[in-house]
């Protein structure tokens, strides 16, 4: 969409983590970012859904990578 979300970005905002499982089976990236630099795992800190948040740990992302406002995800937590 206009601000970069995929439909991966937006499954995991919205906490459907068995597409979210689907969609990096099927070989979508899991390293994409948005619009303002956020990654997977900021959209499942801000769905506040836990297993959400746990699967996209599993995918080793750096919980000090900063978004365009030098939020990271520990911060959004």
């Amino acid at each position: 969409d206009k601000n970069g979300y995929s439909a991966l970005m937006w499954a995991v905002y919205q906490g459907h983590l068995d597409l979210a499982k689907y969609l990096i089976s099927q070989g979508i990236s899991p390293t994409q970012q948005d619009s303002i630099d956020e990654i997977l795992l900021m959209k499942a800190v801000q769905s506040g859904k836990i297993d959400m948040i746990q699967y996209c740990l599993g995918l080793g992302y750096d919980l000090n990578t900063q978004n365009a406002w030098g939020q990271s995800p520990l911060l959004l937590a």
